[in-house]
């Protein structure tokens, strides 16, 4: 993985695992009904 710019909003691996359940909890409830 080639080395990049280090943003302010890069968060850690860690911190990801912990949110990611509530980013998929609300693109599920956002997500239109087909």
């Amino acid at each position: 993985m080639p080395k990049r710019k280090a943003y302010a909003s890069d968060i850690s691996r860690e911190r990801f695992a912990e949110i990611e359940p509530l980013l998929r909890g609300v693109r599920r409830r956002t997500k239109p009904t087909t």
